[in-house]
């Protein structure tokens, strides 16, 4: 049997397997995330208790996946209960989540700066979401195609963010930044400012 557990805004499906059991009569069960794609879908599967990765197949980002092994780290014993058919006394416990999870925004530009609030809102016991920053690549070399990838996977970390923070140096922020606070805004996130804005 199946248990569906929970699904993301991004149409990842996030379901269980009933306990198995190995050779040495170890119990574990099996916990796969899977977004469906054009070509196929997107997949990770752990596996519980170890919360080890399994198989992993697709474009899920390392950032998304870190995400996933808090998940299944936090959630073992919900997911050996039910497996187990034991009653659950708080069925929404794990919505509350323990860590806030926070997706910076601003120019790429400000590495610096992103890598000082990065280290100082982990340290106050956030999940922090970043933007790529590419040593051997230029902006001005990244084809149009691409551009849109990395802006659509951005987007994506707002999805799975509870609060986007902008890193506007000198009150700067750019167009594409600009454009993620709007889509933040419609998806009800809240913004928070490194540098208020001028």
């Amino acid at each position: 049997m199946v248990y569906k557990f929970a699904k993301y805004p991004d149409e990842t499906l996030v379901v269980f397997s009933d306990i198995r059991k190995k050779d040495n009569g170890e119990e574990y069960i099996i916990v796969s995330f899977e977004r469906p794609e054009e070509y196929g879908s997107d997949t990770v599967i752990f596996e519980l208790p170890s919360c080890n990765i399994v198989k992993r197949a697709g474009h899920y980002t390392d950032d998304e996946i870190a995400i996933f092994k808090t998940v299944v780290e936090r959630g073992v014993g919900h997911f050996f209960r039910v497996a187990k058919k034991e009653e659950i006394q708080n069925e929404e416990f794990f919505i509350n989540k323990k860590y806030n999870i926070i997706t910076l925004c601003g120019s790429i530009k400000f590495k610096d700066e992103f890598m000082r609030v990065q280290e100082k809102l982990t340290l106050d016991g956030n999940i922090v979401l970043t933007p790529n920053f590419f040593n051997n690549i230029k902006k001005e070399d990244i084809d149009e195609k691409t551009k849109k990838m990395l802006d659509e996977m951005h987007k994506q970390k707002i999805d799975m963010s509870d609060e986007i923070y902008v890193i506007n140096v000198g009150g700067y922020i750019g167009e594409s930044t600009k454009s993620e606070i709007e889509y933040a805004k419609r998806k009800g996130k809240k913004i928070s400012f490194w540098e208020s804005l001028k």
